[in-house]
C-alpha cells in the first residue's frame, strides 16, 4: 500500500512517506506534495486510486492526527520500506538496485512514462505533476514503451503510404484522397533545405 501512492502520484518516496493529512484538499480535489529535492510544491489531482488508498488507511485506523503514515516518525522506517521494495522485487523476479533495475524511485519513472503516454505526450502537464522545471531534468524520466514503439511504427507507415501514393501514380483519381494533378505537382516541386 505504501508503494501504490508514489506510483499513483509520481511523488518521491520521502515526499509520500512523510505526507500529512492536511495536504489532502478533499473539497478541491487535489493533494499538495512538498518536493524535498527541488523545494517546489505541486498539486496532484486526487484521482480515485489515491482517494481509495488514503480513505482505506483512515478507515482502518492506520493514520494518526497528523501523518498518513505515522510509522514514518521512526528512524528505521525508510529501511523498512527499502526491505519491502527488495522483497517485492524478488517476488516479481526483478533485479533490485540502481545499478540493476527496479528501486522505489522506479515508481516515479513509471508514473511519468505512463502519464506521458496517456496524455499524448503532453510534457507541460506531466512536468507540472512531476514537479520538473526543465526538460533536461525531466528527460531522464522518459522511457520508450512497447505502445510508443507501435504508435511510432504506425505513424511512419502512414507517412510511407502517403508518400508512396505519389510515386508512379498513373492518374488514378481518388487514390489516397489525391487527384493526379496535385500528386504530379508535388512530384515536380523542388524544395530548398
Amino acid at each position: 500500500m505504501y508503494l501504490s501512492i508514489p506510483r499513483r502520484t509520481g511523488g518521491r518516496l520521502n515526499e509520500i512517506l512523510r505526507i500529512k493529512l492536511n495536504q489532502f484538499y478533499w473539497d478541491k480535489g487535489y493533494v499538495r506534495l512538498y518536493a524535498s529535492k527541488t523545494e517546489n510544491e505541486r498539486d496532484i489531482p486526487l484521482w480515485n486510486c489515491i482517494r481509495d488508498v488514503v480513505n482505506r488507511r483512515i478507515r482502518e485506523g492506520l493514520t494518526d492526527d497528523v501523518l498518513l503514515f505515522p510509522r514514518a516518525k521512526t528512524a528505521t522506517f525508510d529501511n523498512a520500506i527499502a526491505r519491502a521494495c527488495r522483497k517485492a522485487a524478488k517476488l516479481a523476479k526483478l533485479k533490485y538496485g540502481q545499478a540493476d533495475g527496479f528501486t522505489a524511485h522506479s515508481l516515479r519513472h513509471t508514473f511519468i512514462t505512463d502519464l506521458m503516454e496517456k496524455t499524448g505526450n503532453d510534457a507541460g502537464t506531466v512536468m507540472k505533476y512531476s514537479g520538473h522545471k526543465t526538460l533536461e531534468s525531466f528527460s531522464i524520466y522518459l522511457h520508450p514503451t512497447e505502445r510508443g514503439r507501435i504508435l511510432a511504427t504506425q505513424a511512419m507507415e502512414s507517412v510511407g503510404l502517403l508518400l508512396g501514393g505519389f510515386e508512379g501514380q498513373e492518374g488514378k483519381e481518388g487514390q489516397l484522397g489525391l487527384n493526379t494533378e496535385s500528386a504530379k505537382s508535388l512530384q515536380t516541386q523542388e524544395v530548398a533545405v
